[in-house]
């Protein structure tokens, strides 16, 4: 009877003394990715894993773009990348057409930010000197 008491305290111990810690999450609750092949979106379940968020439609492919101040996953068509606007500007506060598909500001610290896109079937164009989707 003894013997079985030490065994126990024994077992006891080594059980507190050795607590298993669980592996850390593959990802951060709550942030989205493209998936490889990128033709879905995936979020990050509550568990850390990776979890289909909606498919791509036929035709498009996601990919990683600017949006709200950080990178978000998009179902995005195959086009043409307009051309790269120029990276540094001189009157701060002024409005550019940005290729034909965007306006541009030159902001405080002398470079171009996009300020959006023109909806479809529209196209960037002076009108009165100010840049506009018409």
């Amino acid at each position: 009877m003894r013997d079985t008491a030490a065994v126990l305290t024994l077992l006891t111990t080594a059980a507190l003394a050795s607590p298993t810690t669980p592996p850390p999450p593959k990802c951060t609750y709550g942030a989205y990715r493209c998936a490889n092949p990128p033709t879905k979106i995936e979020v990050c379940d509550y568990y850390g894993n990776w979890q289909l968020d909606w498919p791509c439609p036929q035709g498009t492919s996601c990919q990683v773009l600017a949006s709200g101040g950080g990178m978000i996953p998009y179902c995005t068509t195959p086009s043409t990348p307009p051309p790269p606007p120029p990276t540094q500007c001189t009157t701060p506060g002024k409005y550019e057409c940005m290729g034909t598909a965007a306006i541009q500001v030159c902001n405080a610290m002398g470079s171009y930010e996009k300020v959006g896109d023109c909806p479809a079937g529209t196209k960037c164009g002076l009108l009165g000197g100010m840049p506009y989707c018409l």
